[in-house]
């Protein structure tokens, strides 16, 4: 019976050693000067797909250098145009599980979210300035004439190997110049959502919706209040039906159980409007800001609507894991509540990330505040929270100067530059299960995007001035690419970056063999270190106090035991990580100094 339990308790602590901690497996730089990351997603295959606008420096000897741009496509790719604005050209670029380039194009418009649906084609939502590359047959194969002198938003449809199966352009008028988000259902149909305070635009809405009628009212200071918009197009990019929301901004479009789901924050709240918005008794009563409400997909009448207290709710990136809701959002005070929280409040004076789960009914489940002492930033226009099987990931951008990241095996425990981006793994009853810092000396800005996969493993793809600790040896571009006009003193050079993380896995016999002790725990601060493979390879010991601070580093020659004093140390909690230097193995065990 002992012997059963032993191999058992031994078998669930591989486990759990896997779980959490990660290994970088591989990292690249990818593309060159003025590519801005926008999306990035894996293929039906597990091969990433990376997007990044062509932003363009303005000069034009670097805009009119059809050489600089087209070393970056693949032979197959479609070259690199002039004489387009910055911004409204994209870079596409799909690469292995084991990072190698296998394709890379440019693209005529700017690439703002990309999808894959179910028949594995590409529906992608972006913004140009042509006015001729619409396909006959698709919602508005033509731009709107009104939106002269404006970028014209696009919804378009590629077959998988980005040729162009179907283009549209989307109703703009002079307040609106692009699509906030869109959704694909698992036949092939496409939700987008917008907000429009312009009502010359005619026929947005088709009859027997829920709100054909743009409703007219003004703010204060005797402006249009915008009115949220949704519209369903089917595979052939043609309009199904559409409907206006009320005086609403829309947050996030999903669905689930076979209903649109939709939350939203209302337009200067007017009391003449609080029936509108809820469906259930007494809602004048209960009125918010914040509105969850279902909608039927197929017709686009409303089922159900209510409100959302204040004290619990803050509009933001919404993800499902198919009947509850995770919501992450950006905040900068203490106003809403956190409920078995992993920090329990604002961690400094500048934003902080919140992240929430409510129930299918949009009740609060549990709530966290995420973040330190300065501001926090997720990514500015990506999807800044993923669900895959039972974990949510987020990545966001830092320059915050203490630790907020309490993690057993963090790849860097602590922030690096002047800003890092920084990866979170949550289960979903809201423990951290892995986290860590990612980046350079340099920057790192906010155009983060995580994308798991399938076996636990994820990727980060980012934008970066740091030219070292950022790649991996032997990868697709090892080094930044800088164009020369670029590369003179105090001008930032970015490159974009991907970087590849995977669980360490190891059998229940590794795990035994490379099991480290550390004693006596607690201690008086005389520590002793031994077993595993310290006699066989050097490692790095890193010692961490509860607030992530570092307050011992040394790099370590073989050895089989090895004494340290810590009696220096305050009495506390410390975190004690071996790395070894060639298996690159990392271990970390708790320290009681009494």
């Amino acid at each position: 019976m002992k012997k059963t339990y032993l191999i058992v308790l031994l078998l669930f602590s591989c486990v759990l050693f896997s779980q959490n901690n990660y290994n970088r497996t591989w990292a690249t730089y990818f593309g060159g000067s003025d590519f801005d990351l926008s999306d990035a997603l894996t293929d039906r295959f597990g091969n990433l797909v990376v997007t990044a606008i062509v932003s363009t420096s303005g000069n034009t000897a670097i805009t009119n250098d059809v050489n600089y741009y087209n070393q970056f496509k693949t032979a197959t790719g479609l070259s690199y145009q002039t004489g387009m604005d910055g911004g409204y050209q994209s870079f596409v670029a799909k690469f292995s599980p084991d990072g190698d380039l296998l394709f890379a194009t440019y693209l005529p418009y700017g690439i703002v979210e990309i999808q894959q649906n179910k028949q594995n084609k590409w529906v992608i939502r972006g913004n140009t300035k042509q006015t001729n590359i619409g396909t006959v047959g698709t919602w508005l194969a033509n731009p709107s004439a009104i939106a002269t002198g404006y970028s014209y938003p696009i919804i378009t449809q590629l077959l998988e190997d980005f040729t162009t199966d179907w283009l549209s352009y989307i109703p703009n008028t002079s307040n609106t110049s692009s699509f906030d988000d869109f959704y694909l259902d698992d036949n092939h149909n496409i939700y987008l959502f917008t907000n429009y305070s312009d009502t010359s635009f005619p026929n947005l809405t088709t009859p027997i919706t829920f709100q054909p009628n743009f409703i007219l009212e003004y703010d204060v200071n005797n402006h249009i209040i915008p009115n949220g918009y949704l519209c369903k197009l089917n595979n052939l990019g043609q309009q199904q039906w559409a409907t206006f929301l009320g005086l609403m901004s829309v947050n996030d479009v999903l669905i689930t159980n076979s209903e649109l789901v939709i939350t939203g924050i209302r337009n200067e709240n007017l009391p003449a409007y609080n029936n509108y918005y809820c469906t259930e008794t007494n809602c004048d009563v209960t009125a918010t800001e914040y509105v969850f409400t279902k909608f039927d997909p197929n017709t686009g009448q409303r089922i159900f609507s209510k409100y959302i207290p204040s004290n619990v709710f803050i509009g933001g990136d919404t993800v499902t894991d198919g009947s509850n809701f995770y919501v992450l959002n950006l905040i900068s005070s203490n106003d809403k509540m956190s409920l078995n929280a992993y920090q329990s409040a604002n961690g400094g004076l500048g934003y902080d990330l919140y992240l929430a789960k409510y129930n299918s009914n949009f009740q609060l489940q549990w709530a966290t505040y995420i973040g330190g002492s300065g501001f926090e930033y997720p990514n500015d226009y990506l999807n800044w929270l993923e669900y895959k099987d039972g974990y949510l990931y987020l990545s966001a951008n830092t320059d915050s100067g203490n630790n907020f990241i309490f993690s057993p095996n963090p790849y860097s425990a602590t922030k690096q530059g002047n800003d890092d981006n920084f990866i979170m793994k949550f289960s979903t009853d809201g423990a951290l299960v892995w986290g860590s810092y990612y980046g350079g000396l340099g920057h790192e800005n906010f155009n983060s995007k995580i994308v798991p996969t399938s076996n636990e493993s994820f990727y980060i793809c980012g934008r970066t001035t740091s030219t070292s600790t950022m790649t991996t040896t032997g990868c697709h571009q090892e080094t930044m690419n800088i164009h020369p006009v670029l590369n003179v003193p105090f001008v930032d050079k970015w490159n974009g970056y991907i970087a590849k993380f995977s669980p360490v896995v190891l059998s229940s016999d590794s795990f035994a063999e490379n099991t480290i002790q550390i004693y006596p725990n607690p201690s008086n601060g005389i520590v002793t270190i031994s077993g595993g493979n310290l006699s066989k390879e050097k490692h790095q010991l890193t010692i961490y106090n509860e607030l992530g601070q570092q307050v011992y580093n040394k790099n370590m020659a073989l050895f089989n035991e090895y004494t340290i004093n810590l009696s220096h140390l305050s009495k506390g909690v410390y975190f004690i990580t071996l790395q070894s230097e060639e298996s690159n193995l990392k271990q970390t065990e708790k320290l009681i100094i009494k």
